[in-house]
């Protein structure tokens, strides 16, 4: 037995001996939720996806035993004053337990609009009462008592650089939360203008529940399941850099210990198109039906886990265990997963230049028996994990490559159909995560095909009215147009599958804005 399997099986006797005898004990998450929909006191356009959010995330069936809400307050009961450092933690006959602020639970939760410039981050409250419309960093102190983790739903949560493009010169989440953040273990927001939706939290919920993710893995990918165009940045604090970034990387729980604050780390996560990625044709069937694609996980897994993993089958789920990582496969939604366990004793190591890490990738596809089952499989779009610090962008830790499958001429515009494989450290595969679709053969596509150049302006149009209802009063703009078949994501399938124009519409008023993700069927 290696020396690393001593070391791992060591663990296990001393965390199992530990649990036998009491001593690991599951704190309370307590929860302290805002949302604000209504903005319209403060001169912003109105975001109703927010309320929905907070109302999904605490109804969802993924919520842990020991998560506890501990205040829900919606719109007006939005306070500017129980965000500042006098009013963020105090006796309340209101709360469960006993106190209210955004200090007073060891998660704080908000929904809100939010920007960051100047190196000062501002959210919204409800009113212009109770302190005023802004709730600025530079009167904050979150984490001197309660409070460990704050989840900042917001747009420029976390801004760096310009936000769009984290690597220019600009903003540092660093610097930004420095003094904001007295005792925060970490904050988990946004660099950019995120898209407006109401699955964020009930997505980190799902992403969470097995214990085995890290948070800051959970958050990223629960963000990237509603757009991939959101950039999903976590800040973390440590005595050094490495150490809070090491947080950042091993982190699965949500602790009530405060961790040192000498300086902190962060990172985030874009998304681009890979070049020479396949254009639509200029007619599509209407709509297909789509069953998962039966996958051979026996197979599979011992190509990456080896031939001696310990399988097991829970209710539609199988999986095969060993030392070296897992191979997870659903059959109800059709996803597989692949996870490899020993990639902390390389992660000191560099990630290969993007050439080299798009070869791994290709070479991790073809040895998994994907591509050979769908030979249409075409590079997509890169995502790539950037850390930094307070001297900004430092270096990348993972490149991940989505490869997409041809469904009649077109792509799902969601993560179903296709396939991820994540290069790490030393050009480690870290993840594969595929979601296979076929037609159904007994389904009969529409006969006549959509015309997309006839119909393009109406479309673009009618994607206009709907974020105008949403946000009524603001200035609007597209920023973006993809055709392609609405399969749904990793979380959940969509069994009928529209051919689809995504439009995303920025809705602006004031400094304020919101990315809305439209899709209309064609």
């Amino acid at each position: 037995m290696s020396a690393l399997n001593h070391k791992l099986r060591a663990v296990g006797v001393i965390l199992a001996a530990a649990a036998a005898s009491g001593q690991l004990q599951a704190e309370t998450v307590t929860v302290g939720a805002y949302a604000v929909a209504n903005h319209s006191s403060c001169g912003a356009g109105n975001i109703p996806g927010t309320i929905q959010e907070m109302n999904r995330f605490f109804a969802s069936p993924d919520m842990p035993a020991d998560m506890q809400k501990n205040f829900y307050w919606k719109d007006t009961r939005v306070r500017q004053n129980e965000w500042t450092k006098d009013g963020d933690y105090r006796s309340s006959t209101e709360a469960a337990s006993g106190f209210d602020g955004s200090d007073a639970s060891l998660l704080t939760y908000i929904a809100s609009h939010g920007v960051t410039s100047s190196g000062v981050y501002k959210a919204l409250a409800g009113s212009k009462n109770a302190g005023g419309c802004y709730i600025p960093t530079t009167s904050l102190e979150l984490g001197n008592h309660a409070s460990r983790y704050t989840i900042l739903s917001t747009c420029q949560g976390l801004k760096i650089g310009t936000g769009d493009y984290p690597e220019a010169a600009g903003e540092n989440p660093s610097k930004t939360w420095k003094n904001a953040a007295k005792g925060l273990n970490c904050i988990f927001g946004y660099s950019n203008n995120m898209a407006d939706a109401d699955q964020y939290g009930e997505y980190l919920l799902a992403n969470i529940k097995d214990g085995t993710t890290p948070l800051s893995k959970a958050f990223m990918d629960a963000s990237e399941s509603v757009s991939a165009d959101n950039i999903p940045a976590v800040l973390c604090f440590g005595a050094s850099e490495q150490e809070a970034a090491d947080y950042i990387a091993d982190n699965k729980t949500f602790e009530s210990q405060a961790r040192p604050h000498a300086t902190s780390a962060w990172v985030y996560r874009m998304s681009n198109a890979a070049s020479g990625a396949r254009a639509v044709k200029s007619s599509i069937p209407a709509a297909l039906k789509l069953l998962p694609m039966k996958l051979n996980v026996d197979k599979i897994s011992k190509a990456f886990v080896g031939g001696g993993a310990t399988k097991s089958i829970s209710g539609k789920i199988i999986t095969h265990t060993s030392n070296t990582g897992t191979a997870s496969y659903n059959e109800r939604t059709g996803t597989l997963t692949i996870k490899n366990f020993l990639v902390n004793d390389i992660r000191s190591e560099s990630v290969p230049s993007l050439e080299e890490s798009q070869k791994i990738a290709t070479h991790a596809l073809k040895i998994s028996g994907l591509l050979k089952i769908d030979s249409s499989l075409s590079l997509s779009t890169i995502a790539e994990d950037i850390q930094g610090g307070e001297k900004g962008v430092s270096k990348a830790i993972s490149r991940k490559f989505t490869f997409k499958q041809n469904l009649a001429g077109a792509t799902s515009l969601s993560q179903q159909g296709s396939v991820d494989v994540t290069v790490g450290a030393g050009g480690a595969v870290t993840e594969i995560k595929a979601a296979l679709v076929k037609i159904d053969p007994v389904f009969t596509p529409s006969k006549r095909p959509t015309d997309l150049a006839t119909r393009e302006l109406e479309l673009e149009t009618s994607a206009l009215d709907y974020v105008a209802m949403k946000a009524p009063g603001a200035n609007y703009r597209i920023v973006k147009k993809r055709i392609g078949y609405d399969a749904g994501s990793f979380m959940k399938r969509n069994q009928i599958s529209p051919a689809v124009i995504e439009v995303t519409v920025e809705a602006y008023q004031g400094e304020f804005k919101r990315l809305y993700v439209e899709k209309i069927a064609l």
